[in-house]
């Protein structure tokens, strides 16, 4: 390996020792959030997940992406 990788290596080595109580705070707030998201029934992220594997196509362009293509028709008409 190389000399600045090693140093790398041993940097961030050093910086997850000296962070770990951070990092591991960070984690379990991070955990809160994903739980429910996963594990609860009504969380849309089963429905979501099923769409994407099974390649299940909308039935109509979501609205999160109808503005997007406002606004880009709108710049092209410009």
């Amino acid at each position: 390996l190389s000399k600045m990788y090693e140093d790398f290596l041993w940097d961030k080595q050093e910086y997850l020792e000296e962070n770990r109580e951070y990092i591991e705070s960070l984690k379990k707030e991070e955990l809160k959030v994903m739980y429910p998201e996963f594990w609860e029934k009504d969380s849309p992220f089963h429905g979501l997940r099923r769409e994407f594997v099974y390649k299940i196509c909308p039935r109509e362009t979501p609205v999160r992406l109808k503005s997007l293509t406002r606004q880009r028709l709108r710049i092209i008409a410009s």
